[in-house]
């Protein structure tokens, strides 16, 4: 069984909940703490004391990488129908790739990650091949954050 909660740590804890399963990652602490208006100190503590108590847990390295304990990884959408109309063999590689990353790490991964997952040797063509998938409604991210890829459909 685990520890009881604090009154903040519960609310660090349920923003966590609602925020991965609303984009497939983590916030940083720095959302965090703008969020619930707290000093990012604080917040380290409270994740911290979370981890201690069994609650949470994260993987060395990186900004996204807090995952909830005994949570099922976020499930992709079902796959549609019309899939191929839109995306060409490599795009449908990247979209798999890119889909089984975050239910195995429970975070999207990064440019290098898709590159060297899928053996590419420019980040550019990645890039365009990511802009074609926003494009057809696939996925979506948020400008300027690190694993912030969203599977969409």
């Amino acid at each position: 069984m685990k520890n009881k909660l604090y009154p903040q740590q519960t609310e660090v804890y349920q923003f966590l909940v609602e925020y991965i399963d609303k984009y497939q990652h983590s916030p940083s602490r720095q959302e965090i703490a703008q969020k619930l208006e707290k000093h990012v100190s604080t917040i380290k503590e409270h994740l911290r004391i979370l981890k201690l108590k069994g609650y949470i847990d994260w993987e060395q390295g990186g900004k996204r990488n807090i995952i909830i304990v005994g949570q099922s990884p976020p499930k992709c959408p079902p796959i549609p129908n019309d899939f191929w109309k839109d995306v060409d063999e490599k795009d449908y590689s990247l979209y798999f790739f890119i889909r089984n990353y975050i239910a195995e790490h429970q975070q999207s991964p990064t440019i290098k990650e898709l590159m060297e997952g899928l053996k590419i040797k420019s980040s550019n063509t990645v890039q365009k091949q990511l802009r074609r998938l926003k494009k057809s409604g696939y996925i979506d991210w948020l400008d300027n954050k690190r694993r912030s890829i969203t599977v969409l459909k």
